[in-house]
């Protein structure tokens, strides 16, 4: 939605949970965790 009310995006920021990325502006060095990230390190080898 970019509006930051479906709650579709949510990710874990710098350590910390349920940030909303449509409504998070991106900075050098951020730390951010996707679902498919999760998913990706419980598959790998």
């Amino acid at each position: 939605c970019g509006m930051g009310v479906c709650h579709c995006c949510l990710v874990k920021i710098d350590g910390r949970h349920k940030r909303r990325a449509c409504q998070t502006q991106v900075r050098p060095g951020m730390q951010i965790e996707t679902r498919a990230n999760r998913i990706a390190e419980t598959e790998a080898p």
